[in-house]
């Protein structure tokens, strides 16, 4: 399903940024499904810092987009942390 998204990716009219910020998504979580699935022993630190690359991406898409303000950004920021 994920080159599925891909291929979408490369069809869609987006920014350069945009969608460079997507295809480096997709891709992270393309490789960290690859690497979970093969026999190293350290597969999971490997396949955990793809997978964080790849949030990293969408994060970065999400505030490149979101219209926000700082007042918001620190609430919502201060409920997350209070939350966990």
């Amino acid at each position: 399903p994920i080159v599925f998204l891909i291929m979408a990716v490369a069809q869609a009219d987006l920014k350069s940024i945009v969608r460079l910020m997507m295809f480096s998504a997709l891709g992270f979580s393309l490789l960290g499904d690859v690497i979970l699935t093969l026999p190293l022993g350290f597969e999971l630190e490997l396949g955990i810092t793809c997978f964080v690359l790849a949030h990293c991406s969408y994060i970065f898409l999400f505030l490149k987009s979101f219209k926000y303000n700082r007042n918001q950004l620190f609430y919502f920021t201060l409920l997350f942390l209070i939350m966990c």
